[in-house]
């Protein structure tokens, strides 16, 4: 384990510790709030990621996010503190989503994930660039900059979807749960998930929310 973090750390206030000495607590099982952290801290960031790169329904979404964050408690012990954790969980994160999609490829007849994205036989597939996303370190500076402007893009929506992208992403609620505490259909919270997610990534690539919403 990296030396830096032999000392006793502190853990009374999570969100203030880095990603790293995050999953350090998690690895000693000490604070079990540490890993609620993780998943408040990355959680909304994920969604963006991945919606931005492929076509995921809300609970496809869901399914990658709740089976990322599960991986990554499962092999909390294989993370290097040494190492930055951003890249690590945004591989997790594209490994699963590969893994559902080849899934429902299979089943439904679509584009595979492993055909070539070009005319060469040799040229990537949507699978390989997925999985070797986070190799590039300048892909990382840019990753941890692009979550910052999703924290603070999700405070700007208006409050109808605020509210769920809050309840979904950021406390880890499902569509269902979220339609039961505001009194709405599951389809009305799905419907405003995606519409959130559009406004996000539409304000994301231009620099501003459209207020037209």
């Amino acid at each position: 384990m990296n030396a830096q973090f032999d000392t006793v750390l502190r853990f009374e206030n999570p969100e203030e510790l880095s990603d790293s000495e995050l999953m350090v607590a998690c690895q000693r099982g000490e604070c079990a709030r540490c890993f609620d952290e993780i998943v408040r801290r990355f959680r909304p960031c994920l969604a963006i990621h991945l919606r931005k790169r492929l076509s995921l329904d809300p609970d496809q979404l869901e399914d990658v996010l709740q089976a990322t964050f599960c991986r990554v408690w499962t092999r909390r012990l294989q993370y290097d503190a040494a190492r930055p954790f951003r890249p690590w969980i945004y591989r997790i994160a594209n490994s699963q989503a590969v893994d559902l999609l080849r899934s429902t490829s299979r089943h439904s007849g679509g584009v595979s994930l492993d055909a070539p994205r070009g005319a060469s036989e040799d040229a990537p597939t949507l699978a390989n660039e997925l999985e070797s996303d986070f190799g590039d370190p300048a892909h990382v500076i840019e990753e941890q900059d692009y979550a910052k402007a999703v924290r603070h893009v999700a405070r700007s929506l208006p409050a109808r979807y605020r509210d769920v992208i809050e309840m979904v992403f950021y406390q880890g609620m499902t569509c269902q749960s979220v339609a039961k505490t505001l009194n709405l259909a599951a389809a009305t919270v799905s419907r405003r998930v995606c519409r959130a997610l559009e406004l996000m990534r539409a304000s994301l690539l231009s620099g501003r929310l459209d207020s037209a919403c």
